[in-house]
């Protein structure tokens, strides 16, 4: 599976990126760092991926942003107004619950080798995840 990576949004932040061996000197928000960081803002811990600034006050406020703008408006992709809700899903015997949740954990949709864009679910006591069809997901929960 890839995560769901988007190109820059509407309001000019750049796409995120892996953050994995990121040099002192590196920026998303500017193109000349003269205030070595790195400030790294992470959509997720699991993938490792968002934003990198420099130490200047204003690309550290803009990675905030985009990380805000991101958790706002693209986490968990098409299933984005699912978020915060109980949701129902169909478990792999047929059977429908409603105790479900995105995971807070995964907040990025992933595209499976079908070409199915997927999101992480948990149970009510977070002890079970499940990755789902979002297509589906967003059926079952339409009302």
């Amino acid at each position: 599976m890839q995560t769901g990576l988007v190109d820059s949004d509407a309001v000019g932040h750049p796409s995120y990126r892996r953050l994995t061996f990121i040099s002192t000197d590196a920026c998303d928000f500017c193109d000349k760092v003269e205030h070595p960081g790195p400030y790294l803002y992470y959509i997720s811990i699991e993938t490792k991926n968002g934003w990198v600034t420099c130490a200047n006050e204003a690309c550290k406020k803009k990675g905030e942003e985009a990380l805000d703008h991101y958790m706002k408006t693209k986490a968990y992709g098409k299933a984005n107004a699912l978020k915060g809700k109980c949701i129902k899903i169909q478990r792999s015997s047929g059977v429908v619950e409603n105790d479900w949740k995105l995971s807070q954990q995964f907040v990025e949709p992933l595209i499976d080798d079908h070409g199915v864009e997927r999101v992480c679910v948990v149970n009510a006591t977070n002890e079970i995840e499940k990755w789902v069809n979002v297509h589906k997901l967003i059926e079952l929960n339409h009302s």
